[in-house]
């Protein structure tokens, strides 16, 4: 029951970015961007890690309820983790001025949250693995 409501709840958040991303782009420039002005646009950029977790749990799907117990005890911790670190970074008040130290306050905002993600999906991978590699007398 926990597989399949992990799945349709960010199955829905995906559909939700899919069908609101068409409403709030924002394509002035040579790139389009979503609006984070307005609540749609924060909406969509918080909780983006939650498309990651429509991934990972389609993946654990069709496997053995060890193997995505193995993946949700991790993802159950990371997943928030992130939307945090998203939110606090996103609409944090930020100093005025876009010169260099906001530059450099983007791309450091940009290295956490790739690092973040890429140690959630390694460790989810790696999880997934051992738990689908056990042969199943083992309890995780």
């Amino acid at each position: 029951m926990l597989k399949k409501s992990i799945l349709l709840s960010s199955l829905a958040y995906v559909i939700f970015v899919a069908i609101t991303f068409l409403i709030s782009v924002n394509c002035e420039s040579a790139w389009c961007t979503i609006r984070d002005d307005d609540i749609i646009g924060i909406l969509i950029t918080t909780f983006s890690p939650l498309a990651l977790v429509f991934l990972l749990s389609l993946v654990t799907y069709k496997m053995r309820e060890e193997v995505f117990r193995a993946w949700w005890n991790i993802a159950v911790w990371f997943t928030p983790l992130i939307v945090v670190v998203t939110f606090i970074q996103n609409y944090s008040s930020h100093s005025g001025g876009s010169g260099i130290s906001s530059v450099v306050n983007d791309s450091f905002n940009y290295f956490v949250l790739g690092l973040l993600y890429l140690i959630f999906v390694v460790v989810s991978a790696f999880r997934i693995v051992t738990a689908y590699r056990n042969d199943g007398s083992y309890r995780i």
